[in-house]
């Protein structure tokens, strides 16, 4: 097997219809120190048969059964990959784990949705630093909506009351998605969010089926 992860491409073998990785944690948490593969709470690998290391790590038994080098008697599996001349197929799948052991899909998200909660503030001074030259001079969350991170106000400068209805539309349509999409990869869930100009009178309220009206 083969990880994406460098430090353990050489260092993983089928043993048993098991994968054994033959690496310390430790170095494989310095290979990718920036979090480069993962979020920084969980170990994402990306394994591949045949692996890019030594074929004779593996078993006599496994390279007979999937032909050796080039695995040329994989017939299928999981992204299987063959190549032109058939001199080389592979299979290969990605694997996420748990830094604290939580695999549970439903733990994992509410877990992330957790620590997004906790660094909120300091991803918002992010964005405003990214969208005050849009105009954007706030954003909060809507005190007793859901979880109060689902619906945001984004207040944005009292000068913007000059502009025409189509000029205010235009401004929407276009920074609106792009906030909403921010707000989603932070959070990891459907996000929407409403104008407001900075003394507190709606600029733009959002749609049922998407996009904004006017006030």
């Amino acid at each position: 097997m083969g990880y994406q992860i460098k430090a353990t491409e050489d260092n993983v073998r089928v043993e048993n219809g098991a994968w054994e990785i033959t690496e310390n944690i430790q170095k494989i948490e310095d290979d990718d120190e920036f979090d480069i593969y993962s979020n920084g709470d969980e170990y994402n690998f990306y394994i591949t048969y045949p692996p890019f290391g030594d074929g004779d790590l593996q078993s006599a038994d496994v390279l007979a059964a999937y032909g050796g080098a080039g695995a040329t008697k994989i017939t299928g599996g999981p992204e299987f990959y063959e190549s032109e001349d058939s001199s080389l197929k592979t299979v290969s799948i990605s694997l996420k784990f748990d830094k604290e052991g939580i695999i549970d899909p439903e733990e994992r998200e509410q877990k992330r949705f957790d620590k997004a909660v906790d660094n909120w503030d300091e991803y918002k001074v992010e964005l405003l630093n990214h969208y005050r030259e849009f105009g954007v001079v706030d954003i909060k969350t809507l005190d007793g909506y859901e979880d109060g991170y689902s619906g945001f106000y984004v207040y944005v400068l009292n000068e913007y009351k000059a502009l025409t209805d189509n000029e205010k539309q235009y401004y929407v349509e276009e920074i609106g998605p792009l906030i909403v999409s921010d707000l989603n990869a932070h959070f990891g869930r459907d996000a929407w969010v409403e104008f407001n100009y900075e003394d507190g009178n709606t600029m733009a309220s959002r749609k049922i089926f998407g996009g904004w009206k006017i006030k």
